[in-house]
């Protein structure tokens, strides 16, 4: 029964997925002062239909779908900068390590972006709760190492058991923080992690 589900929430992603490839994409036109507004609202609401789909893929493991969205999701999110003023944003770009060192690198990088993200943007009840919780441990291990340039320490199994851990917790992040995060060169190294230890 649950593998039935499984495949007809995938089924259901795709289709979704399907839906918005083949609508047709706005054109960004300056000649109108109030034009960019019309972008940039139709741009956030691509962004709040992808994003469900995103996450859904994720939870399901559906790495082709993840595969299409990345990209789409990026993109949009530079465009709505654009849109808002901001100024040029960089293409996140997946990192690849290539040895135990460069591993030891990635995974350092990681620690420290995901204790800035959950630092910054949870809501304090969640943060309360995740304080009081017997995973926090882990956590402050995991973050500790980092501070202390000791990551080359920790076992893989306290590594997997942290990405788990902190991803589940980034999923109570704002949708703007998400988004927000999903458009940074530092959404790539996460990407690197969680390709790492993503479920089979």
């Amino acid at each position: 029964m649950d593998r039935e589900i499984i495949v007809m929430r995938k089924a259901a992603v795709e289709e979704k997925v399907a839906e918005i490839r083949e609508a047709p994409t706005v054109e960004l036109l300056n000649e109108d002062d109030d034009e960019p507004l019309d972008e940039l609202q139709q741009v956030e609401n691509e962004l709040r239909a992808l994003k469900p789909l995103y996450q859904e893929a994720k939870s399901l493991g559906d790495k082709e779908t993840l595969a299409e969205l990345t990209p789409t999701l990026q993109a949009l999110m530079t465009r709505r900068k654009a849109l808002k003023g901001g100024s040029s944003v960089q293409e996140p770009v997946t990192a690849e390590p290539t040895t135990e060192d460069d591993n030891d690198a990635l995974y350092t990088q990681f620690v420290a972006i995901v204790d800035d993200l959950l630092g910054n943007h949870l809501p304090e009840a969640i943060v309360s709760e995740f304080m009081a919780s017997e995973n926090f441990d882990t956590y402050r291990l995991v973050v500790g190492s980092m501070k202390n340039d000791d990551v080359a320490n920790l076992d893989e199994e306290t590594r997997e058991f942290f990405y788990r851990m902190v991803d589940d917790q980034l999923g109570n992040m704002s949708d703007e923080a998400i988004a927000d995060f999903m458009g940074t060169p530092e959404f790539g190294v996460y990407e690197a992690i969680a390709e790492q230890y993503k479920a089979e």
